[in-house]
């Protein structure tokens, strides 16, 4: 069964975490820490949303306040959504050892590393640039 994605027209998800748009799969992407997330294209523009959320407001309903997307079995690649509901933030960890919410970190840290890669790229072709007008000037063919 499949439901739109709110927020992003034309995107639908499936009850089993499939995303599609205009009908055709989306890649879906695992982070380091097993969450599932996906570029949407909103009004906004593009937006990284977690598989578990778009499957939760699609089928449960919008999130309450102060709640986060708990994954029954504890496995945050299962976005089936019988195993997912929302949980009041904190009650999620309960029982379990204290450690830092990743996900945003995760995400921030994808991005910083694109940025970092783009510079390296802009940086070598900016020298490879200047070595080709020195080359001209030295009279020197390049290939």
């Amino acid at each position: 069964m499949r439901a739109p994605v709110r927020r992003a027209e034309g995107y639908e998800v499936s009850d089993k975490g499939e995303v599609f748009r205009d009908g055709q799969p989306v890649k879906v992407s695992s982070l380091e820490s097993g969450y599932k997330v996906v570029n949407v294209y909103t009004a906004d523009g593009w937006r990284t949303l977690t598989v578990a959320r778009i499957v939760l407001e699609a089928f449960i309903g919008p999130k309450p306040p102060a709640h986060e997307a708990r994954h029954v079995d504890g496995d945050p690649s299962n976005c089936v959504a019988t195993n997912l509901c929302w949980e009041p933030r904190g009650r999620n960890r309960i029982g379990k050892p204290h450690k830092p919410d990743t996900l945003g970190h995760e995400l921030k840290d994808k991005r910083r590393k694109k940025r970092e890669n783009k510079k390296k790229v802009d940086e070598l072709k900016a020298m490879k640039r200047q070595l080709r007008r020195m080359a001209e000037e030295l009279g020197v063919e390049m290939e």
